[in-house]
């Protein structure tokens, strides 16, 4: 978990700058970044759960039309 941790962190910090960490997550313009951060921010169990709910429940949407 460490590897992909780091990973989030790079990914942000490429897009955003180093000041990315002190943005609200809910900032983000949408939600996967959000989840990106909330890996990033080791609360993947928190924020990223709530993120990745709402992941799946838009691409359950988009699947039924």
């Amino acid at each position: 978990m460490d590897k992909v941790r780091e990973q989030a962190k790079r990914y942000l910090e490429a897009r955003y700058g180093k000041e990315v960490w002190f943005r609200a997550p809910e900032t983000f313009g949408n939600v996967l970044e959000r989840w990106i951060w909330s890996v990033a921010a080791s609360v993947e169990d928190t924020l990223g759960e709530e993120c990745m709910q709402a992941i799946e429940e838009k691409m359950q949407e988009v699947r039924n039309g």
